[in-house]
């Protein structure tokens, strides 16, 4: 994907993300800051979008990289302000430094990234587990933004791996399991 195409097509995203219904009344949407390394759809337009709506915003901060911490959740979430600095963290992925953590009964919505995800809405990440073991008790709508061609008919799941509800692309919305 040429870089034109890439932005082209990560503005049309942002502008599915902003018209989805499951997000008008959310006033505390967890989301992910995109790795322009991974080319993870840039989606950094639509989280300005919400700051700009008052929505409160909370991006994931790894806790621990091992398998399993003695302390709980190996991934957190810290609130992000238009003031919030960001760091990455040893994966490369963008993390903010502040320690305001955010409990997940606070959320309204989720926002998760991924490589591929099927029709059912079964994603496909990097296998370490941790929005996995993040999403298990989750009871809000959980969304993924993926382009198009990374939709797929199938694929194979885990019992561990926990499916999205909506996938949203540059072409429109996919509510999971109902294709």
């Amino acid at each position: 994907m040429t870089d034109d195409n890439f932005q082209m097509m990560s503005q049309r995203l942002c502008r599915q993300l902003e018209a989805t219904r499951s997000l008008e009344l959310a006033k505390c949407v967890h989301v992910y800051w995109p790795n322009d390394v991974w080319k993870e759809p840039d989606i950094r337009p639509f989280i300005h979008f919400l700051l700009r709506l008052s929505v409160r915003i909370v991006l994931p901060v790894v806790r621990s990289f091992s398998g399993s911490p003695s302390f709980g959740s190996r991934m957190e979430q810290v609130e992000f302000t238009s003031k919030t600095k960001l760091t990455r963290n040893r994966w490369g992925i963008y993390e903010p430094d502040d320690t305001t953590f955010v409990s997940k009964s606070e959320l309204d919505a989720v926002i998760v990234p991924a490589l591929a995800v099927d029709r059912s809405g079964n994603r496909l990440g990097f296998g370490g587990g941790f929005y996995d073991e993040f999403l298990s008790d989750i009871t809000v709508d959980i969304l993924c933004p993926i382009f198009s061609p990374y939709v797929l008919d199938y694929i194979p799941i885990e019992k561990h791996d926990i499916p999205v509800q909506m996938i949203i692309t540059e072409a429109g919305c996919i509510e999971a399991n109902k294709t």
